[in-house]
Protein backbone atom coordinates (compact mmCIF):
# COMPACT_ATOMS: atom_id res chain seq x y z
CA UNK A 1 0.00 0.00 0.00
CA UNK A 2 2.87 2.22 1.01
CA UNK A 3 4.05 2.18 -2.76
CA UNK A 4 0.50 1.54 -4.00
CA UNK A 5 1.08 3.69 -7.46
CA UNK A 6 4.21 2.15 -8.21
CA UNK A 7 3.36 -1.60 -7.63
CA UNK A 8 -0.49 -1.78 -8.19
CA UNK A 9 -1.20 0.91 -10.83
CA UNK A 10 -4.54 -0.28 -11.60
CA UNK A 11 -5.59 -1.20 -7.93
CA UNK A 12 -8.86 1.26 -6.76
CA UNK A 13 -6.45 3.15 -4.32
CA UNK A 14 -4.14 4.03 -7.48
CA UNK A 15 -6.98 5.05 -9.39
CA UNK A 16 -8.77 7.36 -6.09
CA UNK A 17 -4.92 8.83 -6.17
CA UNK A 18 -4.72 9.76 -9.59
CA UNK A 19 -8.43 11.46 -9.33
CA UNK A 20 -6.70 13.66 -6.47
CA UNK A 21 -3.93 14.59 -9.28
CA UNK A 22 -6.79 15.26 -11.09
CA UNK A 23 -9.03 17.65 -8.69
CA UNK A 24 -5.61 19.12 -7.33
CA UNK A 25 -5.08 19.91 -11.19
CA UNK A 26 -8.42 21.01 -11.88
CA UNK A 27 -8.90 24.08 -9.50
CA UNK A 28 -5.64 25.82 -9.50
CA UNK A 29 -4.64 27.59 -13.00
CA UNK A 30 -1.60 26.50 -15.01
CA UNK A 31 1.62 27.77 -13.67
CA UNK A 32 0.14 28.14 -10.23
CA UNK A 33 0.16 24.88 -8.63
CA UNK A 34 3.82 24.30 -8.37
CA UNK A 35 4.00 23.54 -4.37
CA UNK A 36 1.63 21.78 -2.50
CA UNK A 37 1.64 21.07 1.10
CA UNK A 38 0.11 17.39 3.09
CA UNK A 39 0.16 17.47 6.33
CA UNK A 40 -2.47 15.97 8.65
CA UNK A 41 -4.71 16.78 11.99
CA UNK A 42 -2.72 14.41 14.01
CA UNK A 43 -0.35 11.33 14.21
CA UNK A 44 -0.97 8.04 11.87
CA UNK A 45 -3.60 9.42 9.37
CA UNK A 46 -1.86 8.14 6.49
CA UNK A 47 -0.25 11.72 5.11
CA UNK A 48 3.00 10.04 3.92
CA UNK A 49 1.40 7.40 2.22
CA UNK A 50 -0.76 9.75 0.48
CA UNK A 51 2.40 12.12 -0.46
CA UNK A 52 4.16 9.73 -1.66
CA UNK A 53 2.14 7.66 -4.07
CA UNK A 54 0.27 11.29 -5.15
CA UNK A 55 3.91 12.35 -6.31
CA UNK A 56 3.98 9.36 -8.14
CA UNK A 57 1.41 9.80 -10.04
CA UNK A 58 2.17 13.40 -10.82
CA UNK A 59 5.89 11.90 -12.26
CA UNK A 60 3.94 9.09 -14.20
CA UNK A 61 1.81 11.55 -15.67
CA UNK A 62 4.98 13.70 -17.24
CA UNK A 63 5.48 16.57 -14.72
CA UNK A 64 8.82 16.81 -13.09
CA UNK A 65 8.30 16.17 -9.85
CA UNK A 66 10.43 16.26 -6.23
CA UNK A 67 8.49 14.92 -3.01
CA UNK A 68 10.28 16.91 -0.07
CA UNK A 69 10.55 15.29 3.63
CA UNK A 70 9.87 18.22 5.45
CA UNK A 71 9.02 15.74 8.51
CA UNK A 72 12.10 16.52 10.68
CA UNK A 73 10.38 15.26 14.02
CA UNK A 74 8.71 12.15 12.80
CA UNK A 75 10.01 11.37 9.43
CA UNK A 76 8.64 8.12 7.19
CA UNK A 77 9.32 8.62 3.56
CA UNK A 78 13.11 7.59 3.76
CA UNK A 79 11.57 4.62 5.57
CA UNK A 80 8.99 4.09 2.12
CA UNK A 81 12.10 3.96 0.01
CA UNK A 82 14.58 1.62 2.47
CA UNK A 83 17.18 4.77 1.85
CA UNK A 84 19.18 6.77 4.30
CA UNK A 85 17.49 9.96 5.57
CA UNK A 86 21.05 11.98 5.68
CA UNK A 87 21.82 13.97 3.87
CA UNK A 88 18.48 16.03 3.05
CA UNK A 89 16.33 19.13 3.56
CA UNK A 90 17.75 19.98 7.31
CA UNK A 91 20.99 19.91 6.08
CA UNK A 92 20.50 22.18 2.76
CA UNK A 93 18.74 24.85 5.08
CA UNK A 94 21.60 24.34 7.55
CA UNK A 95 24.00 24.70 4.75
CA UNK A 96 26.38 21.91 4.75
CA UNK A 97 24.79 20.52 1.85
CA UNK A 98 23.73 22.54 -1.83
CA UNK A 99 20.60 21.36 -3.04
CA UNK A 100 21.94 19.11 -6.24
CA UNK A 101 24.07 17.06 -3.66
CA UNK A 102 20.84 15.46 -1.70
CA UNK A 103 18.68 14.62 -4.42
CA UNK A 104 17.67 10.92 -4.64
CA UNK A 105 17.04 9.71 -8.48
CA UNK A 106 15.59 6.53 -9.68
CA UNK A 107 18.81 5.12 -9.08
CA UNK A 108 19.34 5.83 -5.02
CA UNK A 109 15.89 4.56 -5.18
CA UNK A 110 16.82 1.38 -6.77
CA UNK A 111 19.60 0.97 -4.06
CA UNK A 112 16.84 0.89 -1.45
CA UNK A 113 14.15 -1.44 -0.47
CA UNK A 114 12.08 -0.89 -3.65
CA UNK A 115 14.97 -2.52 -5.69
CA UNK A 116 15.29 -2.96 -9.36
CA UNK A 117 12.19 -5.24 -9.62
CA UNK A 118 10.22 -2.96 -8.40
CA UNK A 119 11.12 0.08 -10.74
CA UNK A 120 11.57 -1.63 -14.24
CA UNK A 121 8.70 -0.81 -16.35
CA UNK A 122 7.03 1.51 -13.95
CA UNK A 123 6.03 4.51 -16.19
CA UNK A 124 7.51 8.22 -15.06
CA UNK A 125 9.88 7.34 -12.48
CA UNK A 126 12.65 8.70 -14.72
CA UNK A 127 10.67 12.19 -13.73
CA UNK A 128 10.53 11.70 -9.93
CA UNK A 129 13.14 12.95 -7.63
CA UNK A 130 13.62 13.17 -4.01
CA UNK A 131 15.22 15.20 -0.79
CA UNK A 132 14.85 12.84 2.41
CA UNK A 133 14.79 15.34 6.09
CA UNK A 134 18.34 15.05 6.59
CA UNK A 135 19.66 15.27 9.98
CA UNK A 136 17.12 15.52 12.93
CA UNK A 137 17.86 19.29 14.12
CA UNK A 138 16.29 20.70 17.44
CA UNK A 139 14.11 23.19 15.95
CA UNK A 140 12.71 22.24 12.66
CA UNK A 141 10.18 24.68 13.10
CA UNK A 142 12.75 27.74 13.03
CA UNK A 143 14.74 26.42 10.40
CA UNK A 144 11.51 25.75 7.92
CA UNK A 145 10.67 29.71 8.97
CA UNK A 146 14.55 30.78 7.91
CA UNK A 147 14.78 33.27 4.61
CA UNK A 148 17.30 30.33 3.76
CA UNK A 149 14.51 27.88 3.52
CA UNK A 150 11.97 30.27 1.79
CA UNK A 151 14.85 30.98 -0.93
CA UNK A 152 15.05 26.98 -1.77
CA UNK A 153 11.36 26.48 -2.07
CA UNK A 154 11.76 29.12 -4.80
CA UNK A 155 14.50 27.15 -6.07
CA UNK A 156 12.78 24.33 -6.33
CA UNK A 157 9.87 25.65 -7.72
CA UNK A 158 11.98 26.94 -10.91
CA UNK A 159 13.19 23.47 -10.86
CA UNK A 160 10.17 21.25 -11.01
CA UNK A 161 6.38 21.05 -12.56
CA UNK A 162 5.69 20.51 -8.93
CA UNK A 163 6.92 20.32 -5.31
CA UNK A 164 5.24 18.44 -2.40
CA UNK A 165 6.03 18.89 0.82
CA UNK A 166 5.46 16.60 3.21
CA UNK A 167 5.27 18.08 7.19
CA UNK A 168 4.34 17.14 10.71
CA UNK A 169 0.82 17.65 11.64
CA UNK A 170 -1.08 20.79 12.15
CA UNK A 171 -2.18 20.07 15.80
CA UNK A 172 1.06 19.07 17.28
CA UNK A 173 3.60 21.16 15.87
CA UNK A 174 4.02 24.63 14.16
CA UNK A 175 6.03 23.10 11.33
CA UNK A 176 2.84 22.61 9.04
CA UNK A 177 1.75 26.15 9.47
CA UNK A 178 4.86 27.98 9.00
CA UNK A 179 5.53 25.78 5.38
CA UNK A 180 2.08 26.45 4.52
CA UNK A 181 2.76 30.25 3.99
CA UNK A 182 5.49 29.85 1.60
CA UNK A 183 3.74 26.67 -0.75
CA UNK A 184 1.05 27.29 -2.86
CA UNK A 185 -1.63 25.10 -1.86
CA UNK A 186 -1.82 22.67 1.58
CA UNK A 187 -4.04 19.72 1.32
CA UNK A 188 -4.95 18.42 4.55
CA UNK A 189 -5.54 14.83 5.43
CA UNK A 190 -8.27 13.88 7.80
CA UNK A 191 -9.17 9.73 9.21
CA UNK A 192 -12.60 9.94 10.30
CA UNK A 193 -12.84 9.73 14.01
CA UNK A 194 -8.89 10.01 14.29
CA UNK A 195 -9.38 13.49 16.16
CA UNK A 196 -12.23 14.93 17.77
CA UNK A 197 -14.09 18.09 15.85
CA UNK A 198 -12.91 20.31 18.21
CA UNK A 199 -9.61 19.59 17.50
Amino acid sequence: VALAALIAPLSPLSESLRSLRTNIISITAEGERKSLLVTSSTYEEGKSTIIVNLALTFAQMGSRTLLVDADMRQPHIYRVFGIDPEPGLSDIIMGTYELDEVIKTCTDIMMGSVGLEGLVGSPGIDNFQLITCGAFPPNPAELLHSRRATELIEKMRSLYDIVLFDSPPILPATDAAVLGAKVDQTLIVYQVGRASRGS
